[in-house]
């Protein structure tokens, strides 16, 4: 989605630095929770709920941030659980963070930029 279409024409104006960057963070602080197995979307939380009242833009990108971690974090507990009952299912919870902090990385760079990236295939929670 190009700037331009941002907020359905609700938006007006150029974003500033630091809408950009708070942006940015929201989805980059996903990477964080990587260390904390499970816990991807509570730095796009922190973030979010900080910043969410400075910017539509920081707004927008912290809902889609969070909604798709709360997606990785899920999926990746169900396959967790499977592994329990087949060990090679083991390694897709990793591919599936994985996955997640790459998809994290490409959104951030997106947002600094000054677009908003939409995951792929993520259930929207926030709306």
């Amino acid at each position: 989605m190009a700037m331009e279409d941002f907020g359905g024409g609700g938006y007006s104006g150029q974003l500033k630095y630091d809408e950009k960057q708070n942006a940015m963070y929201c989805h980059m602080s996903a990477l964080a929770g990587v260390i904390a197995v499970g816990m991807t979307f509570l730095g796009p939380l922190i973030v979010w709920l900080a910043k969410k009242d400075s910017s539509q833009f920081v707004d927008a990108n912290g809902k889609e941030a969070l909604n798709f971690q709360i997606n990785i974090d899920v999926i990746a507990a169900v396959l967790l659980l499977l592994g329990f009952i087949n060990e090679w299912l083991l390694v897709l919870p990793v591919l599936v963070i994985l996955y997640g902090g790459v998809m994290a990385v490409i959104a951030g760079m997106k947002a600094g930029e000054g677009q908003l990236f939409q995951y792929p295939a993520t259930i929207r929670l926030l709306k």
